[in-house]
């Protein structure tokens, strides 16, 4: 960063200033090679700020990072873009010049540069000063007096003079037709550029210019009117995943915003600023084309998104498998979107791919999810009116939409006020779909057909259609489709719109009552219409089998948003039990999938159809099949799915089979597999195949076969990313058998195939879950050479390696001397060499945090100074987050000579570009807390060296909260110059900063309590300024986190607002089955029960809000709770029930479930070995349980028996200020269990508890009755 310096401040040009020049949707200018001319590119057609574009993206094209310069006020100082490199650093002055410039022109332009730059504002001196004009420049043409200039210039400055013109600009841009096309034409490219057929590539540019494809269209709307809902903490999970991991996924239900939701966060993507384009499997899945079309459009950072990805995973998987080159280098983003698998688990099937598995596995998948509180955020962004909806108003939009997106737009298209929603009905919603699309009240039979076929997205022939349509009414559906060729058929805009469609039209003839019965029966009536049209084509004859089955799949496997899931499988149902649909299965049946087969029969038995017989009678012929090509390997889809074989069979008929095994035996299915097969059929038939069946396989598995089966699954080059599944599912259900299947293959084996297709992750993954005694034959089998090449294949294969101290993680808890061997086979060399590749500097610092001692020391001893820079560099160029580095710093701390070492390896420098680029408040008070001193006195003293905007952008980068932490606990210690820059920069951040504080982040602010210096006056007038921002408006729709917090933060700070969140009380917090049950978030609720004491909340809503929450606390939600939170949330539920259930008593203050369940997590947590402020929390609740329940008091004893020794130094904690009043009573309670009361509350220790109490700000009857316990503790001796 440059450091402002002289009286007029300067700042590179933020990305407002100069967004024409950056916008990744920025429309080319439609510019024809055949008007403007074959032979030079139209540079007098880009304006100015185009033609700075121009430089600028030939800049990022060469690896670059430029960045737009100027003062505030002005454009420049002779400047408009800025390179640095290292020390160096080199200016660019663009000017679009429709002339040649005079030497007087371009001395002036320098002359303006050095008066303006190097004089008269004092900053860091370049080493070049580039000229760039898209007019021909040279110095023999401008004359000896321009190059005397020229030289006396670079003598004088130290600065070199140089040229970007026409000449220099087109030997560029002729090997970059991807800038070309963007500021000029895909015509241009096609031509200036030599690539032919550019314009019928299958990627789209996503831009302001028309758009191509219904879908961009759609979106470049929604996108320009702000209509695209994405929450802070989604934006930036997508921005956490997408720098550490080339390739995401993003799956989700049609309609849920998958496609809008990739696209947007495309736009939203900085440092860097990423070109947008897209394609769909619909239109092709020819994977050679897709990669092939990527390569040449790499030259930029871009985002390239493979939309219905569910059509062709396999093309899917092999356009990710070819680009993985583009990928490793950074530039090329890839993001794939596809639908929910038919049923909620991924690994039901066997031919799901390695690849989207391998990217669950590296948490690269994105699930989106439809619930009643984003349809509430929804709504709230796109209708400011529609804030603080009520539970049923919004429970009737959302039950409409279905939370289609989509459809939501729709209805509230046709809504004008909130009143409305008290009289939403379907029958409105479907009149205004008709006269939106349809002119009026019009019946269009082919309409209906079209939508009931397009609801499982499926295209219908022309031939299907083109006889039916009535006068005008294909005009009327020509803005809802497109039209395809080869073969001609039609596009339904949206599944989602078609199913709205429908039910329109159905409700023209058939009241509200029976509506859904009819679509129900006319969606049946037309597919099954159209599948036989499809069996009987002539335009399909060539292929009709494949046609049919493939329509017939998409049918079963889409999912319709409007309607019940029971009436869906109905409709399927019913499809499947026609004669000729069964006959045109069983006569493809070579061509079915056990995948196929297993999802007509999960329709059929959730339908309860008895066709689910007929189908089961398939499943067996299918078995028939694939045992007739026992030996010519021609049924490769029967035997790659066979594992599902056996589950829809285990799930569906155990009967058949049992007597499928009995009649094909162990032997014929093991020498079909070994023929046919790989070990992955093995591994899943052993997963779903009876007891008896398994051990009949496990006793014909010869080691030859053994390693024939190794051998084919390395040739086949299966990746062994999924088979750790079936060991973990084997471990927990048979762990006898899992020993034998291991002893069959062999250790050695297994690392041949592990070392042919699979990675380090595999290595690990597979050790997690093996037998103790097979992880110990891998160890001794794993030599030094094998774990480096291992270590190559994963480098090669760019797998993240973000995942890898969580493997170690759970390593080093079942097995931690196995992590050791495993460490020492693979060496600290091996391991840098691989973070360095696909890592950043966090995945270091979590593999040491997750390390042995041992290994910690020598992955530190190995690290260089230079080693330590680059994960620097691309920590930040990643944009990774450094929150949680402090975590192995503290446990570095242990060994001082290590971190240390660690300290000066990174060195003050790159801790401060660590902070600047990517660090916060918070990340820099945690990181030096834990420092050496001496190092971190040197860090604080080298803040000198930051300006404000450096100050200001780790301000911005982190919560309010951290603000006034930093400043209370910190800012003292620092030197007078970073103070007074930081106060300048808190004066320009604290007001935006507070204004979009989470409540999460508001509620535990507290700026410093006594005003008296500078900082504090901003924060308080900060956090003034919100508060008087507060409106009952902002406190609906918002989750559990956010709603507790927001109550307790207005409660305490809007006093006049108290009896408006009285009266919404619980409307204000969502509904119990969005309360989260995981990582402790339920804690928070105790801010609630805490509001509940007071007497202006209605008694029926603190009772119900009490009783809820004591119904809700189960053992799963519990064990996911720290105690200190869980023992607070516990006291608050009895404050409650003592100030208002009841009369001032405790008796029945919580359930009697409850109970048992804190007395079983209470038994579990004390059993580990925790820190001392575990130990008093412990203690703190179990005090509790025996305040309250006198008849627990002996078996709470012997739950905290392993603390009697402890007790001593465990009192000293206890009475220290951190401890609160509550927490402190109880942890002495809890010591009381196990010696005299009178040894423990001593009457300085009582008096002591007592001015604890001084820091709470509200006491009542509840605590005051605590007091006085205290009180009466004290005189007892």
């Amino acid at each position: 960063m440059i450091k402002e310096t002289g009286a007029t401040p300067l700042t590179l040009l933020s990305s407002a200033e100069v967004w024409d020049r950056i916008d990744p949707l920025a429309p080319d200018l439609g510019t024809d090679p055949v008007v403007m001319g074959l032979g030079a590119l139209p540079y007098a057609q880009l304006s100015c700020p185009q033609f700075e574009r121009l430089c600028y993206e030939l800049l990022v094209a060469e690896g670059f990072s430029p960045r737009f310069f100027g003062r505030r006020g002005q454009r420049d100082y002779g400047v408009d873009i800025i390179v640095e490199s290292g020390e160096k650093r080199r200016v660019y002055q663009c000017k679009n010049f429709a002339h040649e410039p005079k030497s007087a022109e371009l001395r002036d332009a320098v002359a303006k540069f050095e008066a303006d730059w190097l004089i008269g504002a004092n900053l860091p001196r370049p080493q070049q000063f580039v000229y760039c004009c898209p007019q021909p420049l040279n110095d023999k043409a401008l004359g000896e007096s321009w190059t005397k200039f020229k030289d006396d210039f670079q003598q004088r400055t130290k600065v070199e003079v140089s040229f970007w013109d026409k000449y220099a600009l087109d030997a560029r841009l002729r090997r970059l037709p991807d800038i070309v096309a963007g500021l000029f034409s895909d015509s241009y490219a096609e031509h200036f550029c030599m690539c032919d057929d550019w314009r019928d590539d299958l990627w789209i540019r996503v831009s302001w210019n028309e758009a191509r494809h219904p879908s961009i269209e759609r979106f470049l709307n929604w996108h320009k009117r702000g209509a695209i809902y994405v929450s802070d903490e989604d934006e930036q999970h997508f921005q956490d995943l997408l720098s550490a991991s080339p390739v995401l996924a993003i799956r989700g239900l049609p309609g849920s915003g998958k496609t809008f939701f990739g696209l947007e966060m495309g736009c939203r993507l900085y440092e860097p600023r990423r070109r947008l384009y897209y394609a769909t499997l619909k239109d092709s899945t020819n994977p050679d084309r897709l990669w092939k079309s990527v390569r040449r459009r790499g030259n930029l950072p871009s985002l390239f998104v493979l939309d219905d990805c569910h059509l062709d995973l396999n093309c899917a998987g092999i356009v990710r498998e070819r680009l993985v080159p583009e990928l490793k280098g950074g530039a090329v983003k890839l993001l794939f979107i596809l639908r929910d698998p038919p049923v909620s688990a991924i690994h039901e099937f066997d031919d799901t791919p390695d690849w989207l598995i391998s990217l669950e596995q590296d948490e690269a998948l994105i699930d989106m999810r439809t619930s009643l509180n984003r349809t509430r955020t929804v709504v709230e962004h796109l209708r400011t009116d529609m804030v603080g909806l009520s539970q049923l108003r919004l429970g009737k939009l959302h039950h409409f939409s279905g939370g289609d997106l989509l459809l939501l737009d729709e209805l509230l298209s046709g809504i004008h006020s909130p009143l409305e929603l008290d009289e939403l009905r379907p029958e409105k919603l479907y009149h205004q779909i008709r006269s939106r699309y349809f002119e009026g009240n019009r019946i269009l039979p082919t309409i209906r057909i079209l939508a009931s076929l397009a609801q499982f997205d499926l295209t219908p022939l022309a031939s299907f259609l083109d006889g039916g349509w009535q006068s005008g009414e294909k005009a009327l559906a020509a803005p809802l489709m497109s039209e395809l060729f080869g073969p001609p058929r039609y596009q339904f805009l949206h599944s989602s719109l078609a199913e709205l469609v429908l039910r329109a039209q159905a409700a023209l003839e058939i009241d509200t009552a029976h509506l859904e019965q009819d679509v129900a029966k006319t969606t049946a009536g037309a597919l099954l219409t159209y599948l036989h049209h499809l069996l009987l084509s002539s335009a399909a004859r060539d292929g009709r089998e494949v046609v049919f089955m493939a329509n017939l799949e998409l049918v079963l496997t889409g999912r319709l948003k409007l309607a019940e899931g029971s009436v869906e499988a109905g409709i399927k149902a019913s499809v499947l039990a026609d004669e000729a649909i069964q006959a045109g299965v069983e006569a493809h049946l070579n061509h079915c999938s056990f995948n196929f087969l297993n999802i007509c029969l999960i329709n059929l038995s959730i339908a309860a159809h008895p066709a689910l017989r007929r189908y089961l009678e398939l499943v067996e012929n299918r078995f028939r099949l694939l045992f007739q090509h026992h030996h010519d390997g021609f049924d490769s889809i029967g035997l790659k799915t066979v594992g599902t074989g056996f589950l829809s069979l285990r799930r569906n008929a155990p009967d058949v089979l049992a007597r499928m095994e009995e009649e094909f035996g162990s032997e014929n299915l093991l020498c079909l597999i070994v023929a046919n097969g790989n070990l992955f059929e093995l591994f899943r038939i052993l997963q779903y195949a009876t007891s008896a069946f398994r051990e009949a396989l496990m006793d014909r598995l010869d080691p030859g076969r053994a390693t024939a089966l190794v051998e084919k699954t390395i040739t086949a080059r299966r990746s062994v990313g999924t088979l750790h599944f079936t060991i973990r599912e084997l471990s927990k259900t048979d762990p006898a058998l899992l020993g034998r299947l291991e002893q069959a293959i062999g250790a050695q084996q297994f690392l041949r195939l592990i070392a042919a297709n699979g990675t380090l992750f595999e290595l690990f993954r597979i050790m997690e879950y093996a037998t103790p005694a097979f992880r110990e034959a891998l160890m001794d089998r794993l030599d030094p050479d094998g774990a480096a090449a291992l270590v190559d294949k994963t480098i090669a294969a760019g797998r993240s390696v973000g995942t890898l101290p969580l493997a170690m993680r759970e390593l080093s808890e079942t097995d931690p001397a196995l992590l050791g061997r495993l460490e020492q086979a693979i060496g600290a060399q091996q391991f840098l060499r691989l973070i360095a590749a696909n890592g950043t500097l966090i995945d270091l610092f979590g593999i040491l945090e997750r390390a042995t001692s041992a290994f910690r020391k020598a992955l530190v001893d190995r690290l260089d100074p230079d080693g330590a820079t680059v994960l620097v560099d691309k920590t930040i160029a990643a944009g990774r987050s450094i929150e949680s580095l402090h975590h192995t710093l503290r446990q570095l701390s242990k060994i001082p000579a290590q971190l240390e070492r660690l300290e000066d390896l990174i060195g003050v420098h790159g801790w401060w570009r660590l902070f600047v680029g990517v660090g916060t408040l918070n990340s820099i008070s945690q990181n030096t807390q834990v420092m050496s001193d001496v190092f971190r006195e040197r860090i604080i003293n080298a803040s000198s060296d930051l300006g404000v905007p450096e100050w200001q952008g780790i301000i911005a980068r982190g919560l309010f909260l951290n603000a006034c932490t930093f400043v209370t606990d910190k800012l003292a210690t620092y030197p007078a110059a970073s103070r007074t820059a930081f106060c300048e920069a808190l004066r320009q951040a604290a007001g935006p900063l507070a204004a979009e504080a989470s409540w999460f982040d508001i509620n535990p602010s507290h700026p410093p309590a006594s005003p008296d210096s500078d900082e504090s006056r901003i924060l308080h007038e900060a956090l003034r300024m919100r508060v008087e921002g507060i409106n009952m408006d902002g406190f609906f729709g918002l989750d559990f986190r956010e709603a507790t917090n927001a109550l307790a933060f207005a409660w305490r700070k809007r006093i006049d607002l108290r009896p408006s969140l009285a009266s919404h009380f619980l409307e204000i917090l969502p509904p119990t089955t969005e309360w989260p049950r995981q990582e402790g978030v339920i804690a928070a609720i105790r801010l609630v029960l805490a509001i509940a004491r007071s007497e202006a909340i209605p008694l029926q809503d603190a009772q119900q809000l009490l009783a809820t929450t004591g119904l809700f606390l189960d053992q799963d939600v519990c064990a996911e709770t720290h105690t200190l939170p869980l023992f607070l949330l516990i006291w608050n539920m009895v404050a409650l029930h003592y100030e208002r259930v009841t009369n001032h008593s405790f008796d029945g203050a919580l359930p009697n479930k409850l109970v048992e369940t804190l007395l079983d997590q209470l038994e579990q947590r004390v059993r580990s070995k925790g820190p001392n402020k575990e130990k008093i929390a412990q203690l703190a609740l179990a005090g509790l349980l025996g305040f309250l329940l006198p008849s627990v008091t002996a078996k709470l004893r012997n739950i905290i028996k392993p603390f009697s020794g402890t007790t001593p130094w465990l009192e000293e904690e206890i009475n220290k200020d951190q401890v609160g009043f509550v927490p402190a009573l109880f942890a002495l309670e809890g010591i009381a269990l196990l010696k005299q009361s009178d040894a423990v509350f001593k009457p300085l220790v009582c008096a002591k508890i007592l001015l604890k109490l001084g820091k709470y700000e509200d006491i009542g009857p509840a605590i005051e009755h605590l007091r006085e316990r205290v009180k009466r503790h004290g005189k007892r001796r």
